[in-house]
């Protein structure tokens, strides 16, 4: 099976620093320790190649550690920013992650350059904007044995950790159908909750009727007309129109005929086969009406007779 992290390439770099730091616990046998991570604005100066870098060149905010792991000499670290505590919108191009240093403290380790595909980050409360963007680091760790990240509390957990095979979870509430608190695994529950909201849907009377309310509410406007193919056009007013249209149908398939035949206006008009006459339609219509050998080939609706 595929590994959901396979190392694949990136715009990452070890910064001179973090490969001096790898120097160091190789000899020491000790732990490469990555301490936070952050996002910036900027990009590394014209000229300047990212592996010099001891910072990020326009820090904005710091980010989430939320996942991080190893495969052989690499390893990869999640980051995740989010809108909560930005009050302006801003473009990250650079994402940084930071390690500590036994001899310096903490310092930049790996960086990430993504000013050529930024990722734009909305202001806390913009509406229907995304508020959640997401960064894989991929570094080099070399012959490190033990790699120990500072996961941040209450970062959201990545649907690869949650679904793994091997993630344990307590399902709290019995919703696998056995006790509360029995031991289940990430995969199952999101099985489990995927059924247990199909099944309510199609038994629940009250919470389908529920649910058409708020479409109604919430897709059909202007008196439930609607205005657009995006909105819904309800049912009465579907009816009613349907009924409308079966009624103008039967009147443009029902021909007019004219039933009464009066006197001609005027006398026969000549060449001995050209007539006007006057009459009503079966609506009740007058009509002038121009005959060629005694059939009608012309009506003149909306006219009013003065006698």
């Amino acid at each position: 099976m595929a590994n959901e992290h396979a190392i694949q390439a990136t715009g990452t770099f070890v910064v001179s620093k973090g490969f001096r730091l790898l120097t160091k616990l190789a000899a020491s046998q000790g732990s490469l320790q990555f301490t936070r991570a952050a996002v910036g604005t900027g990009k590394p100066p014209e000229g300047y190649s990212p592996e010099s870098m001891i910072g990020l060149n326009a820090y904005k905010i710091d980010a989430e550690i939320a996942d991080y792991g190893v495969q052989d000499d690499m390893a990869y670290i999640t980051v995740q920013v989010s809108s909560d505590n930005v009050t302006e919108g801003f473009l990250v191009t650079e994402v940084g992650v930071f390690a500590e240093d036994p001899d310096e403290g903490e310092i930049l380790y790996g960086y990430m350059d993504i000013s050529t595909d930024p990722t734009y980050i909305y202001a806390n409360g913009s509406t229907n904007r995304s508020k959640f963007a997401e960064f894989t680091l991929y570094v080099l760790i070399g012959s490190v044995s033990n790699v120990i990240a500072a996961v941040t509390p209450g970062s959201i957990i990545t649907r690869d950790t949650f679904t793994a095979a091997n993630l344990k979870a307590i399902d709290t509430h019995g919703i696998l159908g056995g006790e509360a608190g029995a031991g289940t695994t990430g995969q199952g529950l999101i099985d489990a909750l995927t059924n247990k909201l199909l099944t309510e849907f199609v038994t629940n009377t009250g919470l389908m009727e529920r649910l058409g309310t708020y479409v109604l509410k919430s897709k059909i406007v202007n008196d439930f007309l609607s205005t657009d193919e995006e909105t819904v056009l309800s049912g009465p007013m579907g009816k009613l129109l349907k009924e409308q249209l079966n009624v103008l149908n039967t009147k443009i398939d029902k021909k007019a005929t004219i039933y009464r035949d009066q006197t001609d206006m005027g006398g026969k008009y000549d060449s001995n086969t050209v007539s006007v006459k006057w009459g009503t339609d079966s609506y009740g219509n007058y009509y002038i009406y121009i005959l060629v050998d005694g059939t009608a080939v012309c009506a003149l609706p909306g006219w009013t007779r003065l006698d």
